[in-house]
């Protein structure tokens, strides 16, 4: 469950239990490009169970399921406020996805080439 895609674009989470050095206060750190807040994460964001990333907005799942994005949110792609019961998430170029714990999957974003459904 823990992995980060397109490492090269998006910045990279390091979270601690995943065998490498995590900050004091486990807060996770991120590195990368600035552009669009990547490297700023978000002040909630603890307790992360899972991650991944888009070209230009990062997704992570916290241990109460629920789910933070921040960084682009053209099309809203970033926000997945609201969603709970999440074990997964994936970013795309321009939409987002979520695994919920009934093994239904959510959309987000632009479903302009995709089809993404509206987020429930």
């Amino acid at each position: 469950m823990y992995r980060c895609s397109r490492i090269l674009c998006a910045s990279l989470l390091i979270i601690a239990g995943l065998g490498v050095k995590a900050p004091a206060a486990g807060f996770p750190r991120a590195w990368g490009t600035s552009a669009f807040g990547l490297t700023n994460p978000p002040p909630q964001l603890t307790n992360v169970i899972a991650f991944d990333a888009g070209p230009y907005h990062n997704l992570a799942v916290l241990e109460n399921r629920t789910v933070v994005g921040w960084g682009d949110n053209t099309f809203g792609k970033a926000n997945g406020s609201g969603l709970t019961g999440v074990i997964a998430v994936a970013g795309g170029a321009n939409h987002s996805l979520a695994l919920r714990q009934n093994g239904r999957v959510v959309a987000w974003g632009d479903g302009s080439a995709t089809n993404v459904p509206a987020l429930t």
